[in-house]
């Protein structure tokens, strides 16, 4: 049976994510430990697939934890690769539960001279940032794995019917030249998991800064805009 989530005062609810419904607001969190930890958005390829259409590329969105200015743990989604060859698709959206995963300490794609390519992330007011990190990895171990993994629609241009004879009439067809920088509605990935555990404990306000952030860096994240449902975390 998973573990149930800590009990959780009214100060988790987050004013700027619109939902009032997004947090529980009962009991106590846990005592702290004394130490100093940080919850920071981190960013790496796009998993199947990045390229986009000119001039941006896109990330995936994860989180790291930090103890003591220390790597603790990381948490990230991803689909299901093995899903290639058997099927094709590219699976579900599934949380790393494995330990091997939550202990690689993987640099930011968008570290440069000015930067580590990471954006510290604000706990939810009144929060204190131990009880934070704990209710992140908690509420991500409770996702439920159920969604389909999806790629950006391709982004497309119009070309001749027939494109060794410009002359030759006939309807346009469509070329694919990269993913557009947004999924379909309903449609959900990696950035998606972020933006929805993010949410779903209190924190939404952390989501544009992000998009903010990653605006600066002249890249996209598809999927961010599309956060997973509530209902997904089985015990949140």
């Amino acid at each position: 049976m998973a573990a149930k989530l800590p009990p959780i005062p009214q100060a988790w609810k987050d004013d700027h994510a619109n939902d009032i419904e997004s947090v529980t607001v009962e009991g106590s969190p846990p005592p702290s430990d004394g130490a100093t930890w940080e919850a920071r958005a981190y960013f790496s390829g796009m998993k199947g697939g990045g390229r986009l259409a000119e001039p941006k590329n896109a990330v995936h969105g994860g989180i790291k934890i930090y103890r003591n200015g220390k790597f603790a743990y990381s948490i990230d989604a991803a689909p299901q690769l093995d899903h290639l060859v058997k099927d094709g698709t590219l699976g579900n959206l599934i949380f790393q539960r494995d330990p091997d995963s939550m202990s690689v300490n993987n640099r930011s794609v968008l570290a440069d001279k000015n930067d580590n390519g990471e954006v510290l992330l604000t706990p939810p007011p009144g929060v204190s940032p131990q009880n934070f990190a704990q209710a992140l990895r908690m509420a991500a171990g409770s996702y439920d794995d159920s969604l389909p993994y999806s790629l950006p629609p391709l982004a497309t241009f119009d070309a001749p019917s027939d494109p060794f004879d410009p002359l030759v009439e006939g309807p346009p067809s469509k070329m694919p030249y990269g993913f557009q920088d947004s999924l379909a509605p309903k449609k959900y990935n990696s950035n998606s998991f972020l933006a929805g555990l993010l949410a779903n404990v209190g924190a939404g306000s952390n989501i544009q800064a992000i998009k903010q952030y990653i605006l600066r860096k002249n890249r996209a994240a598809p999927g961010i805009e599309n956060p997973i449902p509530r209902d997904r975390f089985r015990n949140w």
